[in-house]
Parts: structure tokens; sequence; C-alpha cells
């Protein structure tokens, strides 16, 4: 089904041809060599997130602390490697006869050398961002592998909320307006979207179990991205990328065991096949007892305000399962990745605004593919969902589905204005489709297969007119059968003071669109009623379908975009050996999208206009019709206010829908330092403080931030001998929470992690790593399952490096 009718307009044909002109002219262009190589402490250990340059040719070395350049003229070059104020500069002649080996004595790797690529779509320094972006340290990560929960990787971060309510039941948001079902921070791992497909943008965490310690880097935009990814960025984008098999070589094995009859396998294996290609397969499995507690006698804690729950949760165990499988192939001037997997998860519970569901298996398969050269990337995904018997603890019912989410995007750049300027544009289109019916081809949460698809134009133009100043303009065009088209502008400035001190400047327009489920959700929310008995006289023996009335969730195909407008200045400098970074935000929010609620009875009046108050067929008199309102009149008033038709005219309770309202402004302040103690210990610490104006809405309105005002955390990280160690705690004040039929107090809560490991020879490590050190019971969103202490053993082995 469409929802609106969208004109499609000349752009497309312009940006095909600017596209086209933009590859043809990289094409042509002198094709160069490859300059590739290493960067080495003097003790012969690798450098990683070292910048190397050749040229306008930029790379950052890996894990391994390995570079490629890509299409470097031949000739003696100077080839500069730069970490923070460290440099280290050669000359070289191309083409190279072997492989660089650069020696750089050097100390501990600086946060303000590290680059990202999430805020500007491109490779950059991360204190040239134009963008609260936080990006995590190989260090940090191999600290939280064993949980093989994702969300962890940043829950530390200022300014972010990951809202934990089951084992693998998180909800990430960052800067406020949190749900039980958020979609607003955009989850890309290798360039592919990994969300649900009827809710664009919600994540199932638990598909996602793959071993941790596989990713390259971590980087999470916090603010509005509209402007280069569109709707699904309101709120941020997590950037993960996994590591190259070239870099990974050798087999790996790791076994966890501990609380909560925890018990989990990762493996890993990659090689190569010739010069050109390499390969990698890796996999997980684990079984645990899940967090969620019958409510059938009632809840864990605020009896009285939770929805009643029927039955039990009928699965004891969550069990996990990952694999997946990819080839790359690296030539002079390209290279290209094809990558296939499968995840699933058995026995998680989601709380869900209408109540919580477990599932009984989910399965996740999905494929991507990219090819790229210095002047262009070609991406594309397929992400898919199978969901069987999800069944509602609040009803009993049993909820299928079986759809996907597929896409494709074209970028090009082109450096432009004498190197001052680089161009970066591009195309994107994706699709998604929904089947709800079950194994008798009855549906339960739509009335028809729902589809659904999107395509976009956008630009970004980086201009650096001088070498203390940085301006960088983006702006992207959506076209929907969801929403009507969308402009989407960002504009940054970036300026420096001094060598190490930059500011930067932000303004952001962006918007997120509704989902398949909010425009066209159509399921049961209690047992069909017959009402007959209230009309014993005007029937006559015709029951005008009287006899069997359901009780509806109902979308709404009137839903327009939820809108954000964000002003943001940042600072990011280094203080001798502690890197701090502050940002100050002000979001300025309107026409949001309701949770689920009542369709009449509160204070917003009558939530959907489409389902208005029941109307008589026209196939039966006037006179009739007349009775029929009056007897009807003499129902519970309760039950009169929800009756209604649907589409074909038929009675119907219209019990629960969504609608947009409201407006609010978000403020708030972000900071956090890291400071490294020594070469090998850091200390970071980050706090935010926020507040939120909820304005032009009813009274008793159910829209509240469903966020802390105030959030802090610390971490001590490093290694001693063979020994690695990390400490966390993070520190969130109570706030109140409302989404759906869930509304209540979240109290304050402290959490502390830690996490310690040995090498122990011949390629074994060994560790321990705890969540909520000191088993601190407490909830993270109203509704969520108590959460407690669960803590892992485990041993890694790794060898047959090549």
């Amino acid at each position: 089904m469409s929802y609106r009718k969208v004109k499609h307009h000349g752009w497309r044909a312009a940006f095909v041809v600017a596209m086209t002109l933009v590859v043809a002219s990289a094409a042509l262009a002198d094709p160069g060599y490859t300059v590739a190589g290493r960067v080495m402490g003097p003790g012969g250990e690798a450098v990683p997130r070292a910048r190397v340059s050749v040229g306008d040719r930029t790379a950052d070395t890996d894990s391994e602390g390995r570079f490629e350049l890509e299409s470097v003229p031949a000739g003696l070059q100077t080839l500069v490697c730069e970490q923070g104020s460290l440099i280290v500069v050669r000359q070289v002649r191309v083409p190279l006869t072997e492989r660089l080996v650069i020696v750089a004595d050097w100390p501990a790797v600086f946060q303000d050398s590290l680059t990202v690529y999430a805020a500007s779509k491109r490779r950059e320094r991360l204190v040239e961002a134009p963008a609260a972006i936080t990006s995590l340290l190989p260090s940090e990560l191999s600290a939280q592998t064993s949980s093989g929960q994702l969300p962890r990787l940043i829950d530390f971060t200022p300014g972010v909320q990951v809202a934990q309510s089951d084992l693998f039941d998180f909800n990430v948001n960052t800067r406020g307006f949190n749900s039980s079902i958020n979609r607003r921070v955009l989850t890309l791992i290798d360039g592919r979207q990994t969300s649900v497909p009827e809710f664009l943008g919600v994540q199932e965490w638990g598909a996602m179990s793959m071993p941790l310690d596989e990713f390259e880097s971590v980087e999470l935009v916090r603010g509005p991205s509209s402007a280069l990814y569109g709707a699904g960025a309101v709120s941020g984008v997590l950037n993960l990328t996994t590591k190259s098999p070239k870099d990974t070589p050798g087999f790996k094995l790791r076994l966890s065991a501990g609380e909560l009859e925890t018990g989990r396998v990762e493996a890993r294996i990659a090689g190569s096949a010739g010069p050109l290609w390499s390969w990698r397969a890796n996999g997980s499995l684990q079984e645990s007892d899940h967090l969620t507690a019958s409510r059938v006698d009632g809840p864990e804690y605020d009896s009285g305000r939770f929805p009643p729950e029927v039955i039990a949760p009928p699965f004891e165990k969550l069990q996990t399962s990952f694999v997946s499988v990819r080839f790359d192939r690296l030539g002079q001037r390209s290279s290209s990745a094809l990558e296939a997997g499968h995840g699933s998860f058995e026995g998680g519970t989601t709380l869900a605004p209408l109540g919580r569901t477990q599932a009984d298996r989910v399965s996740r398969p999905w494929v991507r593919f990219n090819t790229n050269t210095p002047s262009w990337n070609l991406l594309g995904f397929y992400s898919g969902r199978r969901g069987e018997n999800q069944i509602g603890l609040s009803t009993g019912a049993s909820l299928y589905s079986d759809g996907y989410n597929a896409g494709i995007e074209l970028q090009g750049n082109r450096e432009t204005l004498a190197g001052r300027g680089l161009l970066v544009g591009g195309l994107a289109h994706s699709r998604q489709r929904v089947d709800s019916s079950d194994p008798a081809g009855v549906h339960g949460i739509f009335g028809d297969v729902e589809t659904a698809h999107q395509s976009a134009l956008f630009a970004q133009l980086d201009l650096d007119p001088g070498r203390k100043v940085s301006l960088v303009a983006s702006s992207r065009v959506d076209q929907s059968s969801l929403h009507a088209t969308r402009l989407s502008p960002r504009v940054g400035l970036t300026w420096a003071l001094g060598d190490r001190h930059r500011f930067r400047a932000t303004y952001n327009d962006s918007f997120q669109s509704p989902t398949l489920v909010e425009f066209a959700v159509r399921t049961p929310v209690g047992p069909v009623l017959d009402l007959t008995h209230w009309l014993p006289e005007v029937l006559d023996g015709d029951t005008l379908g009287f006899d069997r009335v359901p009780q509806l969730a109902l979308g709404n195909t009137r839903l327009e975009v939820e809108k954000i407008r964000s002003f943001e200045l940042g600072y990011r400098g280094s203080l001798g050996s502690t890197f701090v970074s502050a940002s100050v935000y002000r979001n300025e929010l309107t026409d949001f999208t309701t949770s689920i609620l009542p369709q009449v009875g509160t204070s917003l009046g009558r939530l959907n206009p489409e389902y208005g108050p029941y109307r008589p067929p026209d196939g039966i008199s006037e006179a009739l019709k007349a009775q029929l309102l009056a007897a009807l009149a003499s129902a519970p008033p309760a039950l009169a206010a929800f009756l209604s038709n649907d589409r074909d005219g038929a009675p119907i309770l219209a019990v629960l829908s969504v609608a947009n309202f409201g407006r609010a402004t978000a403020e708030g302040i972000e900071a956090e330092a890291h400071r490294f103690l020594t070469d090998d210990w850091q200390l970071s610490l980050s706090a935010s403080r926020s507040r939120f104006m909820v304005e032009d809405s009813p009274p008793e309105s159910p829209l509240l931030p469903n966020a802390p005002e105030l959030q802090a955390a610390a971490s001590l990280v490093g290694t001693a001998g063979a020994w690695s160690m990390a400490l966390r705690a993070r520190w969130t004040e109570g706030f109140e929470w409302s989404s759906g039929l869930f509304r209540g107090p979240v109290p304050s809560y402290v959490v502390a992690d830690a996490h310690l490991a040995r090498e122990v020879g011949s390629g074994v490590r060994i560790g321990l790593d705890v969540v909520n050190i000191g088993d601190n019971r407490h909830y993270e969103l109203f509704g969520g399952s108590i959460l407690k202490r669960r803590a892992l053993l485990h041993v890694t082995y790794s060898g047959g490096r090549s």
C-alpha cells in the first residue's frame, strides 16, 4: 500500500548526469600507484590510527598499523605520518619495490589524532569533525567483548541513554525523548541498515550478537543527522565498521561462562587466497537465562500501574546465534567486499508500548556488497526478518511477521576550487515489505501486506579557505511513500585557535518519518465482542456485524513527520596529555508522533479522525438508522465512545491509535575528558546536563522526555605487563517515563562494570568481565525488567596468523 503520491521531479535525472561526469572524470585520470606499509613502534608494536599522507592522498593505520594510499603519482614523493603533534617525514620513490615499514618512536595514542567517518561521510580528524562525535579506542573495545551486548560499547558516552529492559532488549537514544521502541538513532554496520522493516529504525540487538572484537571502529554521532542519512538519524548515528579479513588472519576461539547460567562460544577464521583476495568466517552461539519475570500475579515493582498479563513467559531460556562469511578483493585502485550472514534469537522479551512480547524465534538473514575507488563508492544491502510466534504476554495472542529492508547507495567525491574544496554527492533508494499473516493466512499486525519505499539525493561541499577555518554545507532531499518530499540542510563551521584547539558551530534541520506500524497497524487488543444484546428489537434478525465486533489498535494514515531544528556549539582540544570535548545544543521539536494511546478519553480528544463515531450502514432506512443510534446510546458510555466503522463500514471498537501533537525544546551541555596518566593508562570522565520544555501540548500530555536531566560517568582503562584492566561507573538521575501503557518513575541508579584479563602465553588469554559489580537491582525504563549483576569468565585462544 502506498500512503502518499509524490511527484517525481527532474532532479533525479540532473543528478544522474552530474554523478556520471564525476565518475567519468575520475576514471580518465592518471591511475597512479599504491603506496602501502606499516607504522610500528620502537619495540615492533603496531601503531593504530596514525594519519599517513602523500600529497592529497590520506589514509589511517588500522589496528595492526597497516595503511594503503591509492592513486599516488609516480616520482619522488614526501610521506608524512602524524599522530597529534607527533610527526615522521620520509621521502619515498613511487612506484615502490616493497612495502614500507615506518618506525615511530611515539608515546601512547592521543585522542586528538583519531579519525572518524560518520560525521561527514568522509574520513577526517576527530578534532575537525563538524558534529558531536565519540570514537572508541581499541583498548576500550577489547574490554567489553565477552558480553555479546553491542549497545554496551557506548554505554558510558556523554549525552547517551542506553536503557536496558531484558538481556538483549536495549533502547539507544541521545538528548532526550526516548521510548520503549526507540528508533531515533540510525545504526549502520559497514553501511548496512540493520533495523526491523516494519519499524524503520528499531534494532533487535539479540540478532546482532556478533563477536564484538571484530569491530575496527565504533563511532557515535550525537544530534540530528538527516542532511546525510535521512529520516532514521533524527537523534544521531551509530556507525560500526568491522575489520578487514586481511587485518585479522588466523584463528580465534573464545569460550565464556558465568551468571544467569550463561554459556557463549565465539569463533573466527580468516586467511588469504592469492595477492588480491582475503576471506573471513565468524560466528557465535549463546544460551542463558533471561531477565523476564512473570507478571500474571502482579509486577515485580510499582504494582497497579502495569497492564495486566494473562500468561507467564513461555520460554525459560534465551538463545542467540550469529554467523557470517566475507570475501574481500583489493586491487590497485579499487576494493570490493561481499558478505552474507544470519542472526537469530529465541526467548527474548521486548518491552513495547502495548505490553511485553516474547519471541519463539526471530531470524535475521542479511547480505551486503560494497565496492569503492578513491572517487566513488557503491553499497547495496538486504536485511530480512522473520518473526515466528511472537507472543503478547498481555493478551496471549501470537503475532507473525515476514519482511525485509533493502537498499542501494551510490556516492562520489571530487576535489574542487583548486584543492580548497571537496564535493561529495550521492543517490540512495530503499524499500521495505512486511507480511504479518500467520500459517493459516490470517494477518495479526496489519490488515494486508504492507510496503514502503524511499529515494534520496544528498550532496555536501567541504571548503577549506584557510588553514584555521573550514566550512561544510550538506543537504538531502528525501522522497517516500510514507511522507511528502523533505529537504534537510546542515551548515557547519569549524575554526582553530592554535595548533590543538578547535571550535565548531552547526545548524541542522532534520525529520523523523512515521513507520509502517504507525500508518497501518491493525491488531487486536482484546477479545471479539457480541453487542447484539444492546439491539434486540432494532436488528430483527440482521446482526449488521454487531455479533462479532473486534477491539483494535489502528494506524493513522494522516500522520506527518516529526521535525527537529538543532543549533550546536562545540570545542575539542588537547591540554597536554588531556583531550577535552564539550558541546552545547538547543533542539526545537514539533509534531511528535504519540505512542499508542486510547482513541478517545484523553486530553488529546479523538486521536484518529479516520475512525469517527459510528455511522449506520447506507443500506438501511433512515428510521432504522435512528432506532439503531438510539439503542446504542443506551450502551455504556466508554463502549459507545470507542464504537466506529471499519473501512468497509462494519462496526469496530477503535480502542487505540496514534497522532501528531506538541512542541518541545531540549537544551543541554555535554563534556568529556580523556587523560593519559601514563603510556598505558587512560582516565576518562564525562557528564551531561539537559533541560526539557514541553510546549503547545494539552493538559495531562503523554509527552515526556523519558530521559534524565543529569548523567555522569568515569572509566579507568590500562595495561600492566600481561594484564589488561578496566573499571567503569555510570550514575543516572531519576526521571519520569511515559510510553504507551507504561507510565511511572525511574529512580536514580549507579552501575559499575569491571574487566580483568591476562595473556598466559601460546596465544591464550583468560579474563573476567562483570556488569553491575554491586548487583544494584534496578530498572532503567518503567515497565522494564529488574536488572542485576552478570559476571562472565572467558578464555580466548588466537593462533595461526599469517
